[in-house]
Formats: structure tokens, sequence, C-alpha cells
């Protein structure tokens, strides 16, 4: 990693994601008692933020 700039916006960038997962997603996850809806619904709003961030996305493939 570069300076001390990237830091700032990398870190900057993980305590909005943290914030809005406490918030709003926490809250919902623990609302929904199978385990595969809430894994989807994660995994939905990661990649949302990743994608609005431009920092790529989570593909999961089965095997």
């Amino acid at each position: 990693m570069g300076g001390g700039e990237e830091s700032i916006e990398v870190k900057e960038v993980v305590f909005e994601m943290l914030s809005v997962f406490e918030k709003n997603i926490l809250p919902r996850l623990l609302s929904i008692s199978e385990e595969t809806k809430r894994y989807l619904v994660f995994t939905a709003w990661l990649n949302t933020l990743l994608e609005e961030k431009r920092l790529g996305r989570v593909i999961i493939t089965g095997g």
C-alpha cells in the first residue's frame, strides 16, 4: 500500500461499512432464523457496498 492518504481512505471505508453493518444489517440478520437466508442477505449487502466503492465483489461458486 502507498502513502498515509490511501490508508486513511481505506480506514474510512472500513469504519463506514462497520457502522452501517451494526446499525442496519446486524439487527436484520439477527431477526432471520434461516441460516441460508441470513448468509444471502449479508452477501448481498457486502457486494452492494463493495461495488458502490468500486472495490470489486464477492463471487461464490459451488464445488
